[in-house]
């Protein structure tokens, strides 16, 4: 179903996603690039990992992506680290990132609330860290990456999610990461960047689908369209599509919004709301202050996928 989705969209169209277990509700790994600036080749993936190779056509900078969902279990998470450092022999010349759930926090201040962490846990993944000489990135917006939403006391806050890199990273580019806000799920995304160029692309006018959410829309196009025009038939056709075209731009700008500035203003909202609660933990009117966020930001992200649907 996500593999449906993601490559539904016309952002996504000339890309490519490969995947394990996609039907998962809450298991799976993907990784989806655009063929347009990347190039890749899924070279050997399991229930909890999965390694990509990877080359910026840009810079032609290859490497190799580790994505890691690692198990809810002591023993499953050594088996894991034991199966990447086996699945390393074969690309050990290249560059590394691995990225993704650990499931386990490397210090006791990367835990909220709950039981002491488990040192031996800790110092397997601290292990695995080493012997490969990998570098954690620091993370900026939050310090917890997961959270079980519960009020007062009971909240639980740890750091499970992270991004490992190998030295070329460091010489190549200026790494860093970030936690976005999080929506549907008790993990907050992480946001790997690593000096990323954004093309930009001037596009002509066009109806926008997103634009029938609006109640009025219908009403408000007849007006522009029944304006009094003078003149021969075409040309009457043609000035009327003209001042709809003009309305329903300043329309769009000035009652409907940019849906990219709507989103990233709910999103700062949104974040400035959760970073309250992992420094205060849950209380009643932010766990109602969230929630009324998110349904706010589920509407615009709607309006985002139908437009990027079109």
């Amino acid at each position: 179903m996500l593999k449906e989705k993601v490559e539904g969209l016309s952002i996504f169209k000339g890309g490519k996603i490969v995947g394990s277990d996609f039907d998962g509700a809450s298991r799976g790994l993907a990784v989806f690039w655009n063929n347009k600036w990347i190039q890749g080749d899924l070279i050997y993936h399991s229930r909890n990992m999965m390694n990509v190779r990877l080359v910026n056509t840009k810079d032609n900078f290859s490497w190799v992506l580790t994505n890691v969902y690692a198990p809810n279990t002591k023993w499953g998470r050594k088996a894991l680290w034991e199966e990447i450092s086996f699945q390393r022999k074969f690309h050990a010349k290249d560059k590394w990132l691995v990225i993704g759930d650990f499931n386990t926090p490397l210090k006791d201040s990367e835990k909220w609330g709950g039981n002491q962490t488990n040192l031996d846990n800790r110092l397997d993944l601290m292990h695995f860290i080493d012997s490969h000489m990998l570098h954690g990135i620091e993370l900026h917006g939050i310090e917890y990456t997961w959270t079980n939403k519960r009020i007062g006391k009971d909240l639980i806050q740890v750091r499970l999610d992270r991004a490992l890199i190998s030295n070329e990273w460091i010489l190549h580019y200026k790494c860093s990461l970030s936690a976005q806000v999080r929506v549907g799920s008790d993990h907050y995304p992480i946001f790997f960047s690593a000096d990323q160029c954004f093309f930009k692309k001037n596009f002509p006018f066009r109806f926008e689908k997103m634009w029938t959410l609006h109640p009025n829309l219908e009403s408000l196009i007849q007006e522009w369209w029944n304006i009094n025009v003078e003149g021969t038939a075409l040309f009457r056709v043609a000035a009327k599509l003209k001042n709809v075209k003009k309305s329903i731009k300043f329309w769009n700008k000035t009652t409907f919004g940019n849906i990219f500035e709507n989103k990233n203003k709910i999103v700062e909202e949104l974040k400035d709301i959760q970073d309250k609660i992992q420094a205060d933990g849950y209380e009643l009117v932010s766990r109602e202050e969230e929630s009324d966020k998110l349904v706010e930001l589920h509407d615009i992200i709607t309006k985002e996928e139908m437009f990027w649907r079109q």
